[in-house]
């Protein structure tokens, strides 16, 4: 009975029953080098980015017949140039001088006095008005 039980579950789990399994994707920690790889991914791709369009012009310039020597001094220093002046750009426009921005704080609603409504004056009932309604006690027979 017991083993009925285990191969009804292997055959839904696939390769047995075990305990834990892992993530599927791989994690990343927050430890020093998990911290220079959130700072640096983002800014080696735009430097490979950016040198990989200068080894293209350099490429371009010696399948025109020009000196790869000079064509790649030239080209890698307009796109040092080009990446330094990007940077700057980049910290102008995060250099703004906004401060943070604060939540706005509304004023509470101040509770008015309420104005009071005078009632009207209701009259009072004639004397003849009160006998109709008075109550009747039953008579003795």
């Amino acid at each position: 009975m017991e083993k009925d039980f285990e191969n009804y579950y292997v055959k839904q789990a696939g390769n047995g029953i075990s305990s834990y399994a892992g993530t599927r994707y791989p994690q990343y920690g927050n430890g020093f080098f998990g911290i220079l790889l959130h700072w640096l991914k983002p800014a080696l791709h735009y430097v490979v980015r950016k040198g990989g369009n200068g080894v293209m012009n350099v490429l371009d310039d010696a399948m025109n017949g020009k000196n790869i020597l000079k064509s790649a001094k030239t080209n890698f220093i307009t796109t040092g140039k080009a990446m330094v002046n990007d940077g700057v750009d980049k910290l102008e426009t995060l250099m703004k001088g906004k401060g943070v921005k604060r939540k706005k704080v509304y004023k509470r609603a101040v509770n008015k006095k309420r104005k009071t409504v005078k009632r009207k004056s209701v009259k009072k009932k004639s004397k003849k008005a009160k006998k109709l309604y008075k109550r009747r006690k039953p008579k003795d027979f």
